[in-house]
């Protein structure tokens, strides 16, 4: 399937490099980017033949699929222009940079009769669907409680220009926490009720990236943040997640369950142990996983992106779409919540509703990991 990608940024590169690990299923035929000198610099890197302004790509009539990886405030309106021109959509997350202007895109897509895909895709990855395996499994008995921590993504130290993630759609909560709450309704199902604080730490950023295009950033969204989720299946735990904390001993995901307790990878991370310890015993196992590691990846972190693209390659022949915006509106509005909460000083009730996505069969995740 002909796909093109508008947006050639910080993570262009690993999607083509994702993407080029499923020649049969996928192509890039065309890349855009507002900059065209850097979409012409892009397609040298990744052998693309064609390039140029996002007009020109989303005119091109042999792509199926726009993938875009623009900032997130203008997620909305690239979305919006896609489905104009008849395209599906996969957008980086989140969805939009709010969920007034998320709502609009779920009806556009319908009377487009289109298909909208989001990510994070990282829940695909052996360390979610193994950690899934392992809850439905009922060896944990009820699940009574979880924590989720998330700590500073170092973005100063190593991106050229990392203003949007200390401006208006950025911060610890959309930035990096979509794949915190993704993950946690994959697991356990939707977050029904919020309650959070937030709050700016540095008013300043001093950006130290060796090919840094900014020096200083003024910080206009919260950089801390912290929440109590009530899931609809009664399960309650908190969410810390921050700009401001730099390192931290705490797993990134717990669940609690009244047999026994499981530990999860980073949520951004495709691979990673999965440790049960059970009440009963004294010390943690690594569980088996359900897939090998991605090849050349390896089972720990991973730069890894595309299962979201296959995903949606999949929905638009029929098969479940895991990724699709339903499940990240529903994330959208839950990181939104946090904020509204923390301004209201009262919980805030989550409206939107979504099933868990569906696990991947064993030949879905063979597929994803053959070697290339």
């Amino acid at each position: 399937m002909a796909v093109g990608i508008i947006g050639c940024g910080k993570i262009f590169d690993t999607y083509a490099k994702g993407l080029a690990r499923f020649p049969e299923r996928v192509r890039i035929a065309r890349i855009a980017d507002v900059d065209v000198s850097r979409a012409e610099e892009a397609a040298t890197r990744a052998g693309i033949e064609r390039w140029g302004s996002p007009a020109e790509l989303l005119a091109d009539p042999e792509l199926t699929i726009v993938i875009s990886l623009t900032p997130p405030v203008v997620h909305a309106e690239v979305t919006t222009a896609a489905f104009a021109a008849g395209k599906h959509v996969y957008t980086e997350k989140p969805l939009a940079a709010t969920t007034a202007e998320a709502a609009p895109l779920l009806d556009l897509a319908r009377a487009a009769g289109r298909l909208l895909g989001s990510a994070p895709d990282t829940f695909l990855g052996s360390g979610g669907q193994t950690a899934r395996a392992v809850v439905d499994s009922g060896e944990l008995g009820e699940v009574i409680g979880f924590t989720l921590v998330g700590s500073h993504s170092r973005a100063e130290l190593w991106h050229p220009d990392p203003t949007f993630l200390f401006s208006p759609g950025g911060g610890p909560l959309l930035d990096v926490g979509p794949y915190f709450i993704t993950q946690l309704v994959h697991l356990l199902g939707p977050v029904a009720r919020v309650m959070g604080r937030t709050r700016i730490g540095a008013a300043q950023r001093q950006v130290t990236a060796p090919d840094r295009l900014v020096d200083v950033i003024d910080v206009t969204v919260p950089t801390h943040a912290t929440a109590v989720l009530e899931l609809a299946s009664g399960a309650m735990g908190t969410y810390l997640h921050s700009f401001d904390v730099w390192n931290h001993r705490h797993p990134h995901i717990e669940i609690y369950g009244s047999l026994g307790t499981l530990t999860v990878p980073h949520p951004n991370w495709f691979g990673g142990d999965v440790e049960v310890q059970l009440n009963a015993e004294t010390a943690a196992r690594v569980v088996e996983p359900v897939s090998p590691p991605i090849p050349g990846e390896g089972m720990g972190r991973s730069s890894f992106r595309g299962y979201g693209v296959l995903d949606l390659i999949g929905a638009i022949g029929g098969a479940p779409h895991r990724t699709g915006a339903t499940l990240a509106y529903h994330t959208l509005e839950v990181l939104e919540a946090i904020q509204r909460s923390s301004d209201s000083g009262s919980s805030v009730e989550i409206q939107s509703q979504v099933e868990r996505p569906a696990q991947l069969t064993a030949p879905e995740l063979a597929a994803l990991t053959v070697e290339r």
